[in-house]
């Protein structure tokens, strides 16, 4: 063989091995990148009323989040979908058709988007407010094995104790992941400094992210 030969095939096969290195690098960045992705938590305001406290806890919930890699959240009002109470004649868990209703398609597909959910709702009465269990029984596939973490708040000592134990319940018959940890927020008309920040933040912002760490762990088994 002489030189020439000789150096055309060494140069072929560098060529191969450099391509083969390439299509490696990039096999593994696309599994880095899938093993990496942030999990979407979506933070549910389970409240109606115009003067309700929950959306400047889901607010605040949100802050003390911002600094993970590995969540995105948005925060999601049960109020601003104006969902009809379920009337339907078959239930939601039988559903085989596609959602055509504008409202309830438009509240599914928010829910569909969403990995994995954080709940804030008030306590009444020792529950939850209806329009927060309207809107959970108005989906079920959608829920479905997704993970959720529930934080509650009143406006007495109780910090939504009572409230959080039914949820439980209700998540768990829609097939959702409740997670371990749960948050209460005592005295809610006095939770917050002058600024609208959390005055028990830092109490709050450690269980979170135990609650957080929760979530992924769920979605991952």
């Amino acid at each position: 063989m002489n030189h020439v030969k000789f150096m055309r095939i060494m140069t072929v096969f560098g060529v191969l091995i450099f391509m083969i290195g390439l299509g490696s690098k990039s096999l593994c960045s696309k599994a880095e990148s899938k093993k990496g992705a942030a999990m979407k938590i979506s933070i549910i305001v389970g409240s109606v009323r115009s003067t309700t406290t929950g959306i400047q806890i889901a607010q605040n919930i949100q802050n003390l989040l911002k600094d993970r890699s590995d969540i995105v959240t948005d925060v999601i009002c049960v109020a601003h979908y104006h969902l009809p109470f379920y009337t339907d004649e078959a239930s939601p868990a039988s559903r085989k058709e596609e959602i055509i209703e504008p409202v309830l398609k438009k509240w599914a597909d928010v829910v569909t988007q969403a990995e994995g959910f954080i709940i804030v709702s008030p306590e009444y009465n020792g529950g939850y407010p209806a329009p927060l269990k309207n809107a959970l029984d108005s989906l079920y596939q959608e829920w479905n094995n997704k993970s959720v973490g529930i934080v509650g708040y009143s406006g007495g000592p109780s910090g939504g104790t009572c409230m959080i134990s039914q949820l439980q319940q209700v998540v768990q018959r829609l097939e959702m992941i409740p997670v371990a940890t749960s948050i209460k927020i005592p005295c809610s008309w006095k939770a917050f400094n002058e600024y609208g920040d959390l005055v028990n933040a830092s109490a709050i912002e450690k269980e979170l992210n135990i609650m957080v760490d929760e979530l992924i762990k769920a979605r991952k088994n």
